[in-house]
């Protein structure tokens, strides 16, 4: 079995890890990033929709810490990459806004949803007014939403089906962009040893540390780390529970996979 010992280990090159592992190395801390696949940032991170909320969704929790936290985590976001990146790589690319309309049947009423959004924009200009290194994608937007009338929702849709429309300024980001950006910067640091192809088995508390263990190209393999972390995602919650950690009560984690489809420009409008 193949020692693979480290200060630092690290489960998982996703954003999540790729990007703790990119901040270690900032601050001149040696990290071993392990990922079963061949390269970082190539699986959930990479294969999803890029967007980056603002809060705008979850609006049927009343107490709205998760909508303020996605809020909080979009206002950093652009300056956080921004810190790993070298700054002639083009990486921020930004999709149009994206508008959200409201089915005749939705389980809230378009009230409902107007007085969430008024929270979340409060929030934000509170957040913004506070720090000024707070922004969204390089922008500090005045308005978060705009209702939009039945004329402007009739362009593409058939008002009849819907209760409302709503324009937000949500944007998603090219995640292709962002993964090539990401791992340039992975092989370019030369604090962090990068282990591609390395599936991760189990992992254990030992003595005043950590021991993983897994399978590589090269076979079987053993970590020890005195740190480590869970950036996985799909054995998240696996990891966690071998070493005590009870999943959270109520927890929903999902798996989600992006399907992408070129269509016909006949084909591009959407349907009504």
């Amino acid at each position: 079995m193949v020692p693979l010992d480290s200060e630092i280990l690290i489960l998982g090159a996703g954003l999540q890890g790729t990007g703790v592992a990119l901040e270690l190395a900032r601050r001149g801390i040696d990290v071993t990033l392990v990922e079963r696949d061949p390269r970082p940032v190539n699986r959930a991170s990479l294969r999803n929709e890029g967007k980056i909320h603002l809060g705008l969704i979850y609006a049927n929790e009343t107490t709205r810490e998760t909508a303020f936290l996605q809020l909080r985590g979009a206002l950093t976001f652009h300056r956080t990459v921004a810190r790993w990146i070298d700054p002639t790589i083009t990486w921020l690319a930004r999709s149009t806004p994206f508008h959200y309309l409201v089915a005749c049947d939705s389980v809230l009423a378009p009230e409902r949803l107007v007085e969430h959004y008024a929270a979340v924009e409060e929030r934000c200009a509170q957040e913004c007014g506070n720090d000024p290194r707070l922004d969204y994608l390089g922008e500090r937007p005045s308005r978060l939403v705009r209702r939009l009338s039945v004329d402007e929702i009739a362009v593409r849709f058939d008002p009849t089906r819907f209760a409302a429309g709503f324009a937000s300024t949500e944007r998603a980001v090219d995640c292709d962009l962002l993964a090539a950006a990401l791992r340039r910067c992975v092989e370019d640091a030369p604090r962090i040893r990068f282990l591609p192809s390395h599936a991760a088995r189990a992992v254990f508390a030992e003595g005043d540390g950590f021991r993983v263990e897994g399978e590589g190209p090269d076979g079987p393999w053993r970590a020890r780390a005195r740190q480590l972390v869970n950036a996985t995602w799909e054995r998240r919650v696996a990891f966690d529970q071998q070493l005590g950690i009870p999943a959270p009560s109520g927890l929903l984690h999902r798996l989600k996979y992006r399907v992408i489809a070129r269509l016909p420009r006949e084909l591009r409008t959407p349907p009504r």
